[in-house]
């Protein structure tokens, strides 16, 4: 358990009221080691869930083996290529037709439960529409696999990672004790280095300065 007290605190105060509050709290059982391993399944492995409902959800997901990291250049590098989201731009632009396959689309490739690497498309379309939604997601996505990236399409998702940088500056002074301590948790658990906005909007500056089309399409062939 990890307990983060955020705003203008003392420590000399704040430490016995934790004591006080959770020291008669005991373990009901012992902790189970966990073991880490593989993937259940390897190759293709189609999962249908039937439901009642007037949409259908499609997800392509690829899943690897766990990977631990502790925070690094390279690290901060992957988190941009993963945020530039430049298959799912792609994919936006074709529901802009006059009669698209689905009506909503996203691309995640977060690391699930923040520990195997994985990459996920999931499309929703109506009940009677995901035989066509499905074939054309997958023409799409072995085009950008096969093809990859246009420069035009790096120099727009980049553009548009700037402007968020420069908007989470402005926003730091408004940013709730909640979410600070959200943040912080979140680096301490995954052993990400702390960094301040102003510091990420310079890092992830030079990232962008240096980033190449080959940089793009190479990760995204392996995620």
């Amino acid at each position: 358990m990890l307990l983060i007290a955020a705003g203008p605190v003392e420590a000399s105060v704040l430490e016995p009221m934790i004591r006080d509050a959770l020291n008669d709290m005991r373990a009901k059982g012992t902790v189970p080691e966990l073991s880490w391993g593989f993937p259940a399944h390897t190759g293709i492995v189609p999962l249908y869930h039937k439901k009642s409902g007037s949409y259908t959800r499609i997800m392509i997901t690829a899943v690897h083996p766990r990977r631990h990291t502790p925070g690094s250049p390279s690290v901060r590098k992957e988190a941009f290529l993963r945020d530039l989201l430049m298959l799912e731009r792609r994919l936006r632009q074709h529901e802009e037709r006059p009669d698209p396959h689905w009506a909503g689309v996203y691309v995640n490739m977060e690391p699930d439960f923040r520990l195997f690497p994985s990459a996920s498309l999931i499309s929703v379309t109506s009940g009677n529409r995901w035989d066509p939604t499905f074939t054309t997601l997958v023409q799409k996505l072995r085009r950008a696999l096969e093809e990859g990236f246009s420069q035009g399409e790096l120099d727009e998702a980049r553009s548009n990672k700037q402007v968020w940088l420069e908007r989470s500056v402005k926003e730091r002074p408004n940013m709730l004790s909640n979410e600070a301590a959200e943040y912080l948790a979140f680096s301490f658990i995954w052993d990400r280095v702390l960094l301040s906005p102003e510091q990420e909007a310079s890092l992830y500056g030079e990232i962008a300065a240096s980033l190449t089309l080959d940089d793009v399409n190479a990760f995204f062939r392996a995620a």
